[in-house]
């Protein structure tokens, strides 16, 4: 997370983000890859530059960064874990990886761009939602755009990049969307709400290419509105 890029909310160095590596802050991306998420989900929309977002509303809702990777891109899965910990430690409500089967968070992470059926881990575990990406036309989609999107990168610069990356902000930030007009709301049931309001494609149902189908916040409003949340939730 870049803190101090003029389109993401300011952060407070000291109390709202994590890293677990030595010399690395939180508040500094040496990759870009987190920047140009926290873009995607929660760019200011207030100026004529830049981009907008999901939540552009920075009064709406609160980040805690937690740096799972190192600068260079790289890291180790005791460092991601502890990355994870600690957003679910500073009260998290919906977090973009995860190895935690419930705790009232929901769980959203890359289902990687391999376009196949093979499982892969933490995105394959029954708690957390998978997402792969689609671009403007639906094409090669699991859940969510992911294709040439346009996003913050540090140093106020922006950037288009495509990949399960880009989409996976993109769920993470419809979902904390719904979720604060249905506060009552358990993590289960936002994303019961996201599936069955999902568009469907491909094969009808549930595929391995298209996933429940592309993710529609409008729809998934429209469900809760209907439903309320006291539907029955699956166990994931």
């Amino acid at each position: 997370y870049n803190n101090g890029h003029g389109d993401l909310p300011p952060l407070d160095d000291a109390a709202d983000g994590f890293s677990p590596y030595t010399g690395e802050t939180w508040s500094c991306d040496g990759n870009g890859r987190g920047t140009h998420c926290a873009g995607t989900i929660s760019a200011i929309d207030r100026n004529n530059n830049g981009v907008t977002s999901l939540n552009p509303d920075p009064n709406k809702f609160s980040f805690f960064i937690a740096k799972g990777l190192k600068d260079g891109g790289s890291g180790t899965g005791s460092g991601v874990l502890q990355a994870v910990e600690k957003c679910a430690d500073e009260g998290a409500k919906i977090i973009s990886i995860g190895y935690y089967e419930d705790d009232g968070m929901l769980l959203i992470a890359v289902a990687w761009n391999d376009g196949n059926s093979e499982c892969n881990y933490p995105t394959s575990y029954a708690s957390v939602m998978s997402v792969a990406a689609v671009d403007s036309n639906k094409i090669k989609a699991i859940a969510a755009p992911g294709v040439l999107v346009e996003s913050t990168l540090p140093n106020n610069e922006y950037a288009t990049w495509s990949g399960t990356s880009m989409a996976t902000p993109h769920v993470a930030g419809i979902a904390a969307l719904v979720w604060s007009h249905f506060s009552e709301c358990t993590n289960k049931h936002i994303r019961d709400a996201l599936i069955k309001s999902a568009q469907d494609l491909g094969v009808q149902g549930c595929d391995n290419g298209y996933g429940f189908g592309l993710v529609d916040a409008q729809a998934a409003y429209q469900y809760l509105s209907a439903n309320g949340c006291n539907f029955a939730v699956g166990e994931a």
